[in-house]
């Protein structure tokens, strides 16, 4: 999912809510983002995640809060979220976004995995860029209303027909 985001990440954010023990801080870090951070309401699963960004070098900043209460980077930003709330939460989540992107512009990339509650972000402003209703993956990658297109970034949408190729071999 992360490779249909920009070629360039340098000045993005990528903030994984829901981190848990940091899997997806350590990919990020690997891609190239600079500035971090792992939202997490668990402080003991926060405790892994510092953990395994030491052994592997990463700097990072990892918050331990009510992902309703977080306040976003005022830069561009990558939102990654592996279906980790309610509905409720979910559009609290997704509202204060949307303050968040109107207060201060900017290219908002959401990477919802595994996406379940998907309406919330169409209804707040987000556009669908990209997504994928397969078994699996499915996701759904959203962006800030107005976002310049993506050079080198195909930005159709996969159909529910499309499958990777892994899971075709596998029939």
């Amino acid at each position: 999912m992360i490779k249909h985001l920009p070629a360039r990440v340098e000045g993005f954010s990528y903030v994984d809510f829901g981190c848990g023990k940091g899997r997806t801080l350590l990919l990020a870090a690997e891609r190239g983002f600079e500035d971090i951070v792992g939202v997490d309401i668990s402080a003991q699963l926060l405790e892994v995640a510092r953990e395994n960004m030491a052994r592997k070098g990463i700097p990072g900043k990892l918050v331990c809060c009510d992902v309703r209460e977080f306040e976003f980077p005022e830069r561009p930003l990558v939102l990654f979220m592996y279906n980790p709330f309610y509905p409720d939460v979910m559009q609290a989540v997704a509202e204060r976004l949307r303050k968040s992107t109107a207060k201060t512009p900017r290219d908002v990339f959401i990477l919802y995995y595994s996406a379940a509650i998907k309406d919330v972000w169409v209804e707040q402003g987000f556009e669908i860029f990209r997504t994928s209703n397969a078994c699996y993956p499915n996701y759904t990658i959203y962006r800030s209303a107005g976002a310049e297109a993506v050079p080198g970034v195909d930005q159709c949408r996969q159909t529910d027909s499309e499958q990777p190729a892994a899971m075709a071999a596998s029939r």
